[in-house]
């Protein structure tokens, strides 16, 4: 599904909202959340791909910073 997706021309992101109901940045701040990291790096990996989405300008400016993925 996620490749068929792809190859229509589909962004990756809403790709990955039709296949899997959730974006991947969204999956590993959930796992991140779990295991008891950080809540403040919590928050900036959720809008690591969309800093404009965060509620506080901090979180976006600091999502606008690089990371290694």
């Amino acid at each position: 599904m996620l490749s068929e997706n792809l190859e229509k021309g589909i962004g990756v992101k809403q790709a990955e909202i039709v296949a899997c109901g959730s974006k991947s940045e969204d999956v590993t701040a959930a796992l991140f959340f779990r295991w008891n990291f950080d809540p403040d790096l919590v928050h900036l990996i959720r809008f690591a791909n969309e800093p404009e989405d965060a509620s506080d300008p901090e979180t976006q400016e600091m999502a606008k910073l690089p990371m290694k993925r």
